[in-house]
């Protein structure tokens, strides 16, 4: 059985770190699809799940709200 590098990017801890309008405030065991998921706040305040490889492209970029005030 081959191992995964343990510097995969799924691998990171991005608890605490601010990505675009949000705030990761903590991760969910649980995947979609390949993807961990991470909880985080929003800066209008809006707690969601974003899916880890959208918060490092930089598609999730809100909650939504970004959206409706541009």
């Amino acid at each position: 059985m081959n191992e995964l590098p343990s510097n995969r990017r799924e691998d990171k801890n991005l608890c605490g770190t601010r990505i675009n309008h949000f705030k990761v405030i903590g991760s969910n065991e649980e995947k979609i699809g390949h993807n961990r998921v991470w909880l985080c706040k929003c800066d209008c305040g809006r707690i969601t799940y974003v899916r880890h490889s959208e918060l490092l492209t930089g598609r999730a970029k809100s909650c939504g709200c970004f959206n409706i005030t541009t």
